[in-house]
């Protein structure tokens, strides 16, 4: 609030009484926002064979101002849902199928900070799986005989 005095002259008189008025004005404070948040260290695309069993685990979202939280806004692992376990941001990766499994997956993850005008960062990597390689077949003929 500011207060102050006025007069109804121009210039004022002296033995006038002087009028008290009040204004208010609001002010609004804007939170600067230095950039979005990023994931230190950075996502890397990995590669794995259908039957292992990898740890995905998000690393830690920094942000540059310090004072906002980022948080996960989205998360598409595609179809590597079908053999994709956990919760963000640690998950288990384990392709099972070899006829099915096998390709490339391309996951995609949004963050953002909480601040009121807030900024986000998209991010995508790949996980590659690769498939086991065939069995070898052993052929015996069935009219062999054994040396003696």
């Amino acid at each position: 609030m500011i207060s102050g005095e006025a007069s109804k002259r121009n210039p004022p008189d002296p033995n006038d009484k002087p009028e008290i008025a009040e204004m208010v004005l609001p002010i609004n404070l804007i939170i600067p926002n230095y950039g979005p948040p990023i994931f230190r260290p950075a996502l890397r695309d990995f590669q794995i064979k259908v039957g292992d069993n990898t740890p995905l685990k998000f690393p830690k979202m920094i942000d540059p101002d310090w004072e906002d939280t980022p948080f996960l806004l989205f998360l598409d692992l595609g179809k590597a849902l079908n053999f994709t376990t956990g919760s963000f941001p640690n998950f288990m990766v384990n392709p099972k199928d070899n006829s099915t499994d096998p390709g490339v997956y391309i996951i995609t993850v949004v963050i953002s900070d909480d601040n009121p005008n807030p900024l986000s960062s998209a991010y995508s990597f790949k996980i590659t799986v690769d498939p086991l390689p065939p069995s070898p077949t052993i052929y015996v003929p069935q009219n062999m005989t054994r040396p003696k």
